[in-house]
């Protein structure tokens, strides 16, 4: 059976006037009634990409970069490109960007140096987009493309000058989002209520199609990122966990991954599995681990944050029309205490939540996957290695 290991990589601290720390109320449609115990809170993790010099770009203007030499975080300036709003960025080798947004109803697209100097600038090219948010920018070593997602056109960028081509064109039903991954496009249609993961090789235009199996069929399943040889990683909610899915090149599913919290712990990151009733608990160092037990709790919970002592879960439940909040408490020994209310000092821990995006999963080429997280301190990202690729 097959180990995943978990390892911090990157932190990046909240910054006054670019990254900001944001918790939000989740309210699930319903009324919040009063008093902080049935106050559900949610942080939210700013967008992030990584780039393909190695580059972490996080925010969205003011732009925050990292580099791969885990520099200090630094403000990336956007003016040169003349913007009034910036829907989407891609990193190139070397370490500037191609910045897609908008200037009044125009569409503009740009090239950016690594000091934010301006080497190029578009004006509705390679066509106007009425919401240029929807679009994609793709860059995989020396190529950069742009998805419009208008008649499924994918145009080649050349990135010394600008100038665009026509390359391909994905036949109906256009699909919302696309993946790259050297010279291959991927895509995830429906036909007639079944669904295929679709390739196409964007040198010989040859195309693939696979009819995935399990849970690739389901609505709920999203995929996240194209797998190194052309199968895909799906997000999939449960009841208890949000799984991460591993789909082979032949359309089985290899492995799945229920997590049930994921928090950063100084250099440490604990971390929440669950397998049927049980959950693990296990905390990381540098990729080993140096402590874990298993619990048997409320397999609704969900962990949210952890101090050198303890693990704390919690879960929202129904509540006269709105929602109320169940913890539970585990320290190192396993030793578990469940209640629906904490006191006001430990109220304070929801405030310091931990949370990682899944929907911001990223594949890399040897296939660990990157995914991105926010506490009360900051931004990190968490590298999940020894999971498979795609056979």
């Amino acid at each position: 059976m097959l180990q995943p290991t978990f390892e911090l990589i990157t932190a990046v601290p909240w910054m006054e006037n670019a990254l900001q720390d944001t918790l939000a109320p989740i309210t699930g449609g319903k009324q919040i009634l009063p008093g902080a115990f049935v106050l559900h809170l949610t942080r939210r993790v700013p967008r992030t990409r990584f780039g393909a010099d190695g580059t972490l770009w996080l925010g969205w203007k003011p732009i925050v970069s990292i580099g791969r030499d885990q520099e200090s975080p630094k403000l990336f300036p956007l003016n040169a490109a003349k913007m009034e709003s910036l829907a989407t960025l891609a990193s190139l080798q070397d370490g500037g960007i191609i910045a897609l947004g908008q200037e009044e109803e125009h569409t503009v697209m740009a090239r950016l140096s690594s000091t934010g100097d301006l080497i190029w600038r578009k004006i509705n090219k390679p066509l106007h987009l009425n919401r240029p948010e929807n679009a994609q920018l793709l860059v995989n070593l020396d190529r950069a493309y742009i998805y419009t997602g208008v008649e499924g056109q994918i145009f080649q960028i050349d990135i010394d000058n600008g100038e665009t081509m026509l390359v391909t064109e994905l036949p109906a039903p256009y699909p919302k989002k696309v993946f790259l991954r050297e010279k291959t496009i991927f895509w995830l249609i429906s036909l007639e209520g079944t669904r295929y993961w679709f390739s196409q090789n964007t040198v010989t235009k040859d195309q693939q199609s696979i009819e995935g199996q399990g849970v690739f069929q389901s609505s709920f399943s999203q995929v996240r990122d194209s797998l190194p040889g052309g199968g895909a990683l799906l997000t999939t909610p449960t009841d208890h966990t949000v799984d991460l899915i591993w789909m082979g090149s032949e359309g089985n599913i290899i492995h799945h991954l229920a997590l049930a919290g994921i928090v950063r712990v100084g250099e440490n990151l604990v971390v929440a599995t669950r397998e049927g009733n049980t959950t693990t608990i296990t905390r990381w160092n540098k990729g080993q681990v140096i402590h874990t037990i298993e619990v048997d709790i409320d397999p609704s919970q969900k962990l949210f944050y952890a101090d050198q002592d303890m693990y704390y879960f919690m879960s929202p439940i129904p509540f006269s029309g709105a929602y109320s909040l169940s913890f539970t408490q585990v320290d190192r020994n396993g030793n578990v205490d469940a209640r629906t209310s904490l006191d006001p000092k430990e109220l304070e821990l929801q405030e310091r939540m931990s949370k990682v995006d899944l929907d911001q999963a990223i594949v890399e080429s040897n296939g660990s996957v990157l995914l991105p997280g926010a506490d009360s301190e900051g931004v990190f990202i968490v590298r999940i290695q020894g999971m498979p690729n795609d056979k």
